[in-house]
């Protein structure tokens, strides 16, 4: 019996020993596990407070880059990244920030660092200006008008790499809209180049790809061809913008100017006078309504005319040639009666003489009416290459005189 009782004794100590040991374990395993949730809850707001912060001052660097105060931008943008190094997003707009600052080069190595990294994944939104690597457009066109502002070739290839580069839906702003905005800039990067050619190019390729019904980008397009001296396209494209948005100002008024270009100036008038009636504001109209108006008044080979008024035009172009020509001598301190003639405003003044007595007749020999013309022309060439650019008049004669191919002299101008 007492022998039991020890054994009982003896159990009841060992339980006592192991719950105890148990019973420190499991106390250190829930402490062990409390401190990990501890450090995990630290962890996740550490980080959830890094990325507030990171988005907070990358959101004042973007508003502060919106209202064109880059170098504020460019700290704000910067505080951003040392919350998230790793978001392209945030260099991306830094790099615009400092390419708006006039610091080029550090704009164009951040842009070239973004080109030759991996696409960024986990860092945007739908929202976001969404970056991928080497094909990005966005990147690539910000990259164009850097070389561009630097006058360097290069520009040509980032361009075309934007034109034919991935692009994303931003803004309600399509990637086909983004890559016609490219070759946009891409047309005015050659016109500020001068190379005709290629802005023309640029611009078959640009007027082929205008949607359907939208005249006012059509209208941008012919605008642009006529600055690349391709008037013909110009024109079909300011009437088919005619076709679709009838009486639209500025296509009449690039209509007209097409017209002008094309030398049909008695088909330029409606399309100007609609323009003037439609803006009376718009001088430069009003202004080109007045030129084709007195091209076509003061033309003595306009079919029809009648053999008196044809002679009445010839004999006052020439009386406004010899005018011109007297007031440039006179602004050049040159006397037109110096016997003999020696400089050139002095001899095209002798001629003029010499065609006097042929104004007697004019209205029996159509012969002397294009002798007479020849002079006018010729006369108001040189007063545009000595004395400066002509106006009213002045200007419709020389404009005659270019259409019927009548100077007989050539001499740089400034019509």
């Amino acid at each position: 019996m007492q022998k039991a009782r020890e054994q009982i004794r003896r159990g009841v100590e060992r339980a006592a020993e192991l719950w105890s040991r148990e019973a420190v374990l499991l106390t250190a395993l829930v402490a062990l596990v409390g401190m990990f949730a501890v450090t995990k809850v630290a962890v996740n707001f550490y980080s959830t407070r890094r990325a507030h912060l990171g988005r907070m001052w990358f959101n004042r660097g973007v508003q502060a880059l919106k209202a064109s105060q880059a170098n504020l931008a460019i700290e704000d943008l910067r505080t951003s990244l040392s919350y998230d190094p790793d978001s392209s997003e945030c260099q991306f707009r830094l790099a615009q920030a400092l390419a708006a600052a006039n610091r080029l080069d550090e704009a164009e190595s951040y842009f070239k660092a973004l080109l030759n990294s991996p696409p960024d994944n986990g860092q945007t939104n739908s929202k976001a200006l969404l970056i991928s690597s080497a094909g990005s457009g966005e990147i690539n066109l910000e990259l164009a008008r850097l070389e561009a502002r630097k006058d360097d070739s290069d520009a040509v290839n980032y361009y075309n790499n934007a034109i034919y580069g991935v692009w994303y839906s931003a803004g309600g702003v399509s990637p086909l809209e983004r890559r016609w905005q490219a070759r946009m800039e891409l047309t005015h990067y050659w016109l500020s180049q001068h190379n005709i050619p290629q802005a023309q190019s640029e611009l078959l390729a640009l007027a082929a790809n205008v949607p359907p019904g939208d005249y006012a980008r059509r209208t941008e397009v012919a605008q642009l061809q006529l600055q690349a001296q391709a008037p013909r396209p110009a024109l079909a494209q300011f009437q088919q913008a005619l076709r679709e948005k009838l009486r639209y100002p500025p296509a009449l008024e690039g209509a007209g100017s097409a017209e002008i270009a094309i030398e049909n100036y008695r088909d330029a008038i409606p399309y100007l006078q609609d323009a003037a009636l439609l803006d009376p504001k718009n001088a430069q109209a009003r202004k080109q309504l007045a030129l084709a108006e007195l091209v076509v008044a003061s033309d003595p080979f306009t079919f029809g005319l009648g053999e008196r008024e044809r002679a009445d035009r010839a004999i006052s172009a020439l009386r406004q040639a010899q005018a011109a020509l007297s007031g440039c001598a006179t602004q050049r301190g040159v006397s037109l009666q110096a016997k003999p003639a020696q400089g050139v405003l002095q001899q095209t003044w002798s001629w003029g003489q010499q065609m006097l007595p042929l104004t007697r007749r004019l209205s029996r020999n159509p012969r002397n009416v294009l002798e007479v013309m020849k002079f006018a022309s010729t006369a108001e060439d040189l007063v545009a290459s000595e004395c400066g650019p002509l106006q009213g008049k002045d200007q419709a004669l020389w404009l005659i005189g270019k259409k019927y191919n009548l100077m007989q002299a050539s001499s740089p101008s400034g019509k």
